[in-house]
């Protein structure tokens, strides 16, 4: 079994400073604890977010939080064509070449934003899309979850604010290489549900 990190780089530094597009070398992320602050400021994450509304945990035990990790690093690797095939770790090799078939059929290459954090000026509250290009949002999953849909939702308000014709997708990836099952929600449905998710995390939060 390879131990290696995969594409023999790490899953990333514990904390860092993000660079986007709007003022983001002001926006920092804490991967270790997972927590978003602009200016000094924290920031809700759209996991936490959409977690909390709906009474379910914030994230995986740590093996598979790693396994996701590893997952999502040999993605971004491969669509920028820097992947190093043979330190694929065995374990999570299934999922990248069910990965690979899913970036054919969608269409997906380099060209596009790779796990780029974002921050919304006027909601204030933060997230890293998986992968969004022109219209297109993708999330890599391991396994379905119902609290996708949202989650999609509030990746693609920070992508495009107010944007209704976003293609939001599912991409739950098999863990024996085959065919991933890609699922397409409508972007105004998917922001829709966030957004009243948001009101309610806020209410909660103020009491």
């Amino acid at each position: 079994m390879n131990n290696k990190n995969p594409g023999g780089a790490g899953v990333g530094n514990k904390r860092s400073v993000l660079p986007d597009t709007n003022t983001e070398p002001r926006l920092t992320f804490d991967a270790e604890v997972h927590t978003y602050q602009f200016d000094g400021r924290k920031l809700p994450s759209v996991t936490q977010i959409v977690g909390d509304v709906c009474d379910t945990p914030m994230y995986a035990n740590e093996f598979h939080l790693h396994r996701g990790s590893m997952v999502h690093r040999c993605i971004s690797l491969y669509l920028q064509e820097k992947l190093d095939e043979s330190s694929v770790d065995e374990r999570i090799k299934g999922r990248v070449e069910s990965a690979k078939r899913a970036i054919s059929i969608l269409g997906l290459d380099g060209s596009g934003l790779i796990e780029v954090p974002k921050y919304h000026p006027n909601l204030l509250y933060a997230g890293t899309p998986d992968y969004f290009q022109d219209r297109l949002l993708v999330d890599w999953k391991n396994c379905h979850i119902i609290n996708t849909e949202p989650q999609l939702g509030g990746y693609s308000e920070l992508e495009k604010p107010g944007a209704l014709n976003i293609d939001c997708v599912e991409v739950v990836l098999d863990p024996d290489g085959g065919l991933p099952k890609i699922i397409h929600y409508k972007g105004r449905r998917c922001r829709g549900i966030f957004l009243a998710m948001y009101t309610i995390y806020n209410w909660r939060q103020n009491g």
